[in-house]
């Protein structure tokens, strides 16, 4: 099992993915 800080890292790599996936697509609202 990954450690808490393991996850809060691995999350905040997700995060920082889909922001930046978010950032390069046109605004879907």
């Amino acid at each position: 099992m990954a450690c808490p800080e393991q996850r809060n890292i691995n999350e905040t790599a997700i995060l920082t993915y889909f922001s930046n996936r978010r950032a390069k697509l046109p605004a879907l609202e």
